[in-house]
């Protein structure tokens, strides 16, 4: 990219005696360089599990309308995310906590306040859960007792205000998150009231004093906590960094190593499940908004170099973003309307413009499935998955695209097509040899 602006400016200063010709050709190289809308709005969400963000990290997380820490940032950490306009979610886990050892609880805090009324509030008040770290240190809370809904409603609030956080992300939301025996002992004590309901109420408190509401797949029981979030996620919807994609490279700085690529979730699975979603959202709750917590690997590319290990040469590699993965499960979010943040421990690896491109609303009913290919129409753009492995040609003409569309800027190559058919290849990884779905996004050139 960098020769071929060399490249251009050689060719503005040969036309510079005619500047009809130089205008024309500055404003191709505009096109062909690929200044678009990409990068003109904040980001829809971010996640990042820490306590203090470097000044770099900051300056990301700054470029998104909600962004969850998953603790309390310093003041002014907090002060700068929201000049700059975003929203800070507390973590919470909805249906328990943790208590180490009873005896050593600070008198002050609210695992010691949990601990005081454990006969009424806590399903397992005797004997800690191995919960979900295995440590056996979990209790899990009764919902439906009234003064526990009082106080834990107060205490998020106060936490809250303190911190000047704008709402909570509770985490391992609803009944499914309980163990079944715990299950069973809230039945026994409510038999008229629904688990997942005496919790939706719980969140209901705290939203009446002033917090918003951010549910962890909320949807598996969407009638009892659609109506009351304003947003709720999937996590692996479309991508993870789970699921055995492993490949055996010479990674550079660190030798021969078995590392995982990005697993991509098959289009007919995705469908099935963000289609019944989306259902849920319309009938319960057309406000809350869909956000899908995607997970990646590190992409794994080429140096060019050669590593002799035992007198066998390896191809060395070295770690870089995986943009093939985060375009697909940007694309494929909004397929139905909906955003997704591609997440990896390391910031850098999490960040691509994608995220902060205007398409405008979407167009249609739904997505359309034809010419091998699953599209949905926006009003500057189009986004697009290719779900097999073999390159898919498309014609875009629709009676949704705007009069006087001359070409399309794709925003994973930043090439500008002009016309309206375009080919979409999968995605094939250097590193393995696999080939994976690929996702696109183009905007509109007039």
């Amino acid at each position: 990219m960098v020769h071929g602006r060399n490249q251009g400016r050689g060719l503005l200063r040969a036309f510079s005696a005619n500047r009809f010709f130089a205008a024309l050709l500055l404003l191709l190289l505009i096109i062909a360089t690929g200044r678009a809308e990409a990068g003109t709005q904040k980001g829809s969400f971010a996640f990042y599990y820490t306590g203090s963000f470097t000044d770099e990290e900051l300056a990301w997380f700054q470029r998104f309308e909600v962004v969850v820490p998953g603790n309390i940032l310093p003041a002014p950490q907090v002060d700068a995310l929201h000049q700059a306009g975003s929203r800070i979610f507390y973590y919470a886990w909805s249906t328990g906590l943790y208590i180490d050892d009873p005896a050593r609880l600070n008198p002050s805090s609210w695992e010691a306040l949990v601990y005081r009324n454990r006969s009424s509030w806590l399903l397992n008040p005797t004997y800690p859960d191995s919960g979900p770290d295995g440590r056996f240190r979990s209790y899990y809370y009764d919902p439906l007792s009234s003064s526990f809904k009082k106080s834990w409603s107060q205490n998020l609030r106060s936490t809250l205000l303190d911190a000047d956080y704008d709402g909570v992300f509770f985490d391992l939301v609803g009944s499914a998150a309980v163990p079944s025996y715990l299950q069973k002992v809230y039945a026994s004590r409510h038999p008229k009231t629904a688990y997942d309901r005496a919790l939706a109420d719980a969140f209901r408190q705290l939203k009446r004093k002033g917090s918003l509401i951010f549910t962890n797949q909320g949807f598996f029981a969407a009638q009892h906590y659609f109506p009351v979030s304003d947003y709720d996620l999937t996590e692996s919807m479309m991508t993870s960094w789970a699921w055995d994609e492993t490949v055996h490279i010479y990674l550079e700085d660190k030798g021969l190593v078995e590392r995982d690529e990005s697993f991509y979730h098959a289009w007919p699975r995705m469908k099935a499940e963000v289609d019944d979603i989306q259902a849920k959202v319309d009938f319960y709750n057309p406000l809350v908004k869909m956000l899908h917590l995607n997970y990646t690997n590190p992409l794994y590319q080429p140096t060019g170099q050669t590593a002799w290990v035992n007198g066998v040469a390896n191809p060395v590699y070295r770690e870089a973003i995986d943009k093939p993965a985060i375009h697909y499960g940007y694309a494929a979010a909004k397929l139905w309307g909906h955003d997704s943040y591609s997440h990896n421990p390391t910031v850098r690896f999490s960040q691509d413009e994608i995220y902060f491109t205007d398409l405008g609303e979407p167009l249609g009913n739904s997505y359309e499935e034809r010419s091998g290919v699953v599209l949905r129409y926006y009003e500057k753009g189009v986004v697009v998955l290719n779900p097999s492995a073999v390159g898919q040609t498309v014609d875009w003409s629709s009676p949704l695209v705007p009069p006087g569309v001359a070409g399309l800027q794709d925003l994973y190559t930043n090439v500008t097509v002009f016309g309206l058919t375009v080919t979409i290849d999968p995605t094939a990884s250097s590193a393995s040899g696999r080939v994976y779905p690929s996702g696109r996004v183009y905007l509109y050139r007039s």
